[in-house]
């Protein structure tokens, strides 16, 4: 029997994926300064709203950044899409562990890019957020394994975790301009 119930798990894994799609900004491209308008990522009072980075260092920089959330996103998909596939208890046990061990690679890809300085928040808040969600997932990995399929499922689904992913991945989007 396929366990569905982990159709949540694909959500947030679905919308990790679009994190970073966008093609990250060459270092030879030259974007428009332009306000990025989000309600979703409001800006410190009395700070303007945040504009394109145009300095090439700054670009090259963004252009790695980019690339390691696209990474990430992309591995996070994969391995949290094997969890749909489990037969058994045991066997989503295992791989909710792999996942997990996915998302804290994935903090430690993300923290190794080399981040523009005006950035540099966002990606902190970017690798703090899977981290969260990696304990989550330890914690559904237990539960899993003793066959409380409830808890491993209600476990797995951190709108904290994912708000704070939303956020980070669109303001370097919108920063970097992709």
């Amino acid at each position: 029997m396929r366990l569905f119930r982990f159709g949540c798990v694909l959500a947030a894994a679905g919308l990790l994926a679009g994190c970073g799609s966008k093609a990250a900004s060459s270092p030879s491209s030259t974007p428009t300064a332009t306000t990025a308008a989000s309600a979703a990522t409001p800006t410190p009072t009395g700070t303007p709203s945040a504009k394109h980075l145009t300095s090439p260092d700054d670009l090259a920089s963004c252009a790695v950044l980019e690339q390691a959330v696209q990474a990430v996103s992309q591995l996070v998909g994969h391995t949290t899409e094997g969890i749909t596939q489990a037969q058994n208890p045991k066997e989503l046990a295992k791989q909710v562990g792999t996942a997990q061990q996915s998302l804290l690679d994935s903090a430690k890809l993300v923290e190794l890019a080399d981040a523009p300085k005006a950035l540099a928040g966002s990606q902190r808040q970017f690798a703090q957020a899977l981290r969260m969600f990696a304990t989550d997932f330890g914690r559904g990995k237990a539960a899993a394994a003793k066959g409380d399929m409830a808890n491993a499922t209600q476990l797995l689904t951190d709108e904290t975790a994912l708000r704070k992913i939303q956020t980070s991945a669109k303001r370097i989007d919108d920063m970097c301009g992709a």
